[in-house]
């Protein structure tokens, strides 16, 4: 049971992350090493 919510928290923090990524390059594709970069930074 831990390992489900740990997990479902982790997703959504990725998620967000990306969102994030998403909303402020908006009408631009992101690459991979930028989607990177975000992930590692925060």
């Amino acid at each position: 049971m831990a390992v489900l919510i740990a997990s479902v928290l982790g997703g959504l923090w990725i998620t967000a992350k990306l969102l994030r990524i998403y909303l402020l390059m908006y009408g631009k594709r992101p690459r991979i090493l930028e989607i990177v970069r975000a992930l590692r930074v925060g």
